[in-house]
């Protein structure tokens, strides 16, 4: 079947309204402004930040996963 109303997107962090035009929140659209624009444009590592790691493995693994973080 073709047709733009055929078509998901499937993209992530893609917000669109009901007409299909993308758009960004207000309170994102804020952050990125006063962003510096390396960091705005860089992607994360590959590996994930490590304080965003630290968070997951805790949240995830409670104390028993402190030492998984080191293997």
């Amino acid at each position: 079947m073709y047709g733009r109303e055929n078509v998901i997107d499937a993209s992530i962090g893609a917000i669109t309204d009901d007409h299909g035009t993308l758009i960004c929140l207000p309170t994102v659209e804020e952050q990125f402004r006063i962003m510096p624009m390396q960091e705005m444009i860089s992607y994360s590592p590959v590996g994930g930040l490590p304080g965003f790691l630290e968070v997951a493995f805790k949240h995830t693994f409670g104390d028993s996963g402190r030492m998984l973080m080191y293997v």
